[in-house]
């Protein structure tokens, strides 16, 4: 099954699953390895399935993207610790759905290997539900269905965004704007990065103000002219620290954005949600630039 990397084909190591292991006192399923040695996560073709409620009903169940052991900001070092006393103890989240809920593999125990699917509603439980084909990993990959539905609402409406951040008025993003939900504010601006719309995203940050997560996509994009309109903004000494950006640009080899934050001030000491800095990155990446 194809695989879409979010990592920018970054690959892992098996150093770096025994370093994982080691930290996290765990023992990965000898399938789940040799995925994360080829893919090391990311976005999968097929990504239907089924899982079982409290009451053996079946429910649908659908895969976003397997989380990357590292190279990303969400990685499964990120997760680890965010859910940690959250999911029950023996499971390790290896998959979001995008609405919240994880699928987990069982590290330990009776069941070691097989596949849960973990409900954010059911939290305060402790449980998680079987999901079908969940025997082990390399069953439940091979058993994921096809999306038979050709685009969701929301990856139309991204769609319809990217067009009018390119071509549109900044008279029609304030129109969309006044009725669009709040989160679609973040959507236009990281639209606007993107296409590098200098002049519209001016006049957005005057009339929106700073979204949060936009400092971290412009470097991201390595994007300097973004990053100097937020210090003309005003908007570059108050966010500066609180978005990981440097981490960022750094975990994605994005070195005029690196060298920008850094002659800016950013605190290249700043700790990410493993208490790591940026230069730990370029280390384990062996980028010397860095």
């Amino acid at each position: 099954m194809k695989i879409k990397s979010i990592t920018n084909d970054k690959k892992v190591t098996m150093e770096d699953i025994n370093a994982f292991c080691e930290e996290k006192k765990v023992e990965f399923p000898g399938d789940y390895v040799k995925f994360l040695l080829k893919t090391n996560g990311g976005e999968p073709e097929k990504t239907l399935f089924k899982w079982f409620d409290a009451d053996n009903c079946i429910c649908d169940g659908e895969v976003s993207n397997f989380i990357p052991l590292k190279y990303f900001k969400y990685d499964l070092y990120y997760h680890l610790d965010m859910y940690k006393g959250r999911i029950p103890r023996e499971l390790l989240p290896i998959a979001e759905d995008g609405l919240g809920n994880l699928i987990c593999i069982c590290v330990e125990g009776e069941y070691q290997g097989n596949i849960y699917f973990w409900h954010h509603e059911f939290e305060l439980d402790r449980i998680a539900f079987p999901v079908e084909h969940g025997d082990s990993f390399k069953i439940f990959l091979k058993k994921l269905r096809k999306q038979r539905i050709r685009k969701s609402e929301y990856e139309k409406e991204l769609e319809f965004i990217d067009k009018l951040a390119e071509n549109g008025t900044f008279s029609a993003i304030v129109n969309y704007l006044e009725t669009a939900p709040e989160p679609r504010k973040y959507d236009i601006a990281d639209a606007l990065i993107r296409k590098n719309k200098i002049k519209k995203l001016g006049k957005f940050l005057d009339k929106y103000g700073f979204q949060e997560g936009i400092m971290y996509a412009a470097a991201l994009e390595n994007n300097t002219q973004v990053l100097q309109l937020f210090v003309e903004k005003g908007y570059f000494e108050k966010y500066k620290n609180n978005e990981e950006a440097l981490i960022g640009a750094v975990q994605f080899n994005k070195h005029d954005a690196i060298e920008f934050l850094i002659n800016h001030g950013v605190d290249i000491y700043e700790e990410d949600n493993r208490g790591k800095i940026a230069a730990d990155h370029g280390f384990e990446r062996g980028d010397e630039k860095t």
